[in-house]
């Protein structure tokens, strides 16, 4: 019961982290990133992009900033860029989850 807790804990905190990355990620999509009283979003060049991914990923309070397309594979990597391409294993259940 307490390692249930502990990792519930955990994952809420996973979960936090990713859902900040993510809109942080987003906005760096954009030609005119956190652009003010704007919702519209103009996609920038792809290695405008990936440059400021590369300034803002350390930012985040994270090691390493891994995207992934709907199919799983793998589109930036901020530690690795020869991942690109490839696809990313699958994450094991949380009932599988051992310390």
């Amino acid at each position: 019961m307490v390692r249930d807790l502990e990792f519930r804990s955990v994952q809420d905190q996973l979960d936090r982290q990713v859902a900040n990355a993510a809109v942080a990620v987003r906005t760096q999509e954009c030609l005119q990133p956190n652009a003010p009283g704007t919702t519209l979003c103009r996609p920038d060049s792809t290695f405008e992009f990936t440059d400021r991914l590369n300034s803002k990923a350390p930012t985040l309070g994270i090691e390493r900033l891994i995207l992934l397309d709907n199919e799983r594979y793998i589109v930036y990597d901020s530690v690795d860029p020869s991942t690109v391409g490839r696809r990313a294993p699958p994450l094991r259940a949380a009932n599988d989850w051992k310390p």
